[in-house]
């Protein structure tokens, strides 16, 4: 195998995972994040609304006694 030959095959596979990275970075910042973001602050709320219905047992565990 000829040097100039390994040198060329290392600068296109460097150029493909360079495209391939950057095709996969957009991938997810336009699909993928988006939908990372709304499951957090969908989690977020319910564990919101959980501690807000512990909170209402509590009280009604101080009315109750």
């Amino acid at each position: 195998m000829d040097l100039t030959l390994s040198w060329q095959l290392w600068l296109y596979q460097l150029i493909n995972f360079l495209i391939l990275t950057a095709i996969l970075g957009f991938i997810f910042n336009k699909y993928i994040r988006p939908f990372l973001r709304k499951r957090a602050e969908g989690l977020k709320q319910s564990f919101e609304e959980i501690e807000k219905g512990k909170q209402d047992i509590d009280q009604l565990k101080k009315d109750y006694q």
